[in-house]
């Protein structure tokens, strides 16, 4: 599977390194490590409003505020006993945490001394481990029976996958993302696929005590998805009470591919339409954006899937409020 990266910055480099996660997407770096950090940054080149990156212009450079929204752990190494305002300026950001090096640790012997900090918490016996899972709850939201399993696009648990996430979360329906990105780095089949969801809606139903299951594909995952479903044994496969693809494309592939990100075409060797017409009496929803030209929604034969189209391309203007009002319409959760 592929792992993500970390990302080690040394001196100004350090401070490149937190620019560079707080300004970056949600999820692209397993951490971020600064070492010796100071939050300036020599250089008159403007940084891209995105993120949390907060910055203003000083003598020669950029002063970085913290950000309280960091999306990965950020992890500060000081080799002399860290002063004041590095402490204050970790400690501001909620999630940064901040190591005290050996002076002269090599950077190997350092990454050791953190795989504590970037270990996974211990897995629970009775849920699926060895798989890129991302679980998003709302301990705030209402008590509801249904739980929700999205496969991402190939970009990874980042965007609007999470975005979809945190809204149904908002709703009342923990979700289970599994990263398409990471678990399907290697060629995987859709009968693999399918016990392995099997396995997430076992384990995850009844740890939740959701009987209920929303299932929800976004691109790659969209594309995957009828072909894992229609593998599902019985006993799963009746707890779905709707199959969500976002970004339907005419075929599938169960291995990611550099191409993919290049938009060059790859050998899909699965057509997604037979597999869906494999599903009938499955509800089905199949979204698509006003700007795409290449959805498969419009070639799902009528009756067999709810057709819904909503403005932007196949992004669909990032509205995940939207995308999962049209999720939920009609669904007992």
């Amino acid at each position: 599977m592929y792992d993500k990266p970390v990302l080690i910055g040394r001196g100004e480099g350090a401070a490149l390194a937190y620019a560079t996660l707080a300004a970056g997407p949600n999820g692209a770096y397993k951490a971020v490590v600064s070492r010796d950090f100071t939050p300036f940054l020599d250089g008159r080149r403007p940084w891209c409003r995105s993120g949390s990156l907060k910055a203003a212009p000083v003598h020669h450079g950029l002063a970085f505020a913290p950000s309280r929204k960091l999306p990965s752990p950020w992890i500060v190494l000081s080799d002399v006993r860290p002063r004041p305002a590095l402490q204050r300026f970790v400690a501001r950001t909620g999630s940064g945490r901040l190591v005290t090096a050996a002076k002269g640790q090599g950077e190997v012997a350092l990454l050791s001394q953190l795989r504590p900090f970037l270990a996974a918490p211990p897995a629970d016996a009775a849920l699926p481990s060895g798989l890129p899972l991302n679980i998003v709850t709302d301990a705030a939201a209402p008590r509801t029976g249904m739980m929700a399993v999205l496969y991402s696009g190939d970009g990874g648990w980042v965007g609007l996958d999470k975005d979809v996430a945190g809204q149904l979360a908002h709703a009342g329906i923990p979700v289970v993302g599994m990263d398409s990105l990471s678990y399907f780095w290697s060629q995987r089949t859709p009968q693999g696929a399918a016990r392995d969801l099997s396995a997430i809606i076992r384990g995850y139903s009844r740890h939740w005590h959701r009987p209920r299951v929303l299932l929800v594909g976004y691109s790659f995952g969209a594309d995957v998805l009828p072909y894992i479903v229609g593998g599902l044994p019985a006993p799963q496969r009746t707890q779905v009470q709707r199959l969500s693809l976002l970004g339907l494309s005419p075929s599938a592939d169960f291995q990611f591919h550099m191409s993919s990100w290049l938009n060059m075409d790859s050998n899909r060797q699965y057509p997604t339409i037979p597999a869906i017409k494999r599903l009938r009496g499955l509800p089905m929803l199949c979204v698509r954006g006003t700007l795409e030209d290449d959805s498969a929604c419009p070639s799902i034969p009528q009756g067999l899937a709810q057709m819904v189209v909503v403005p932007g391309g196949h992004h669909f203007d990032r509205n995940a409020p939207l995308l999962v009002t049209h999720m939920l319409k009609g669904l007992t959760i």
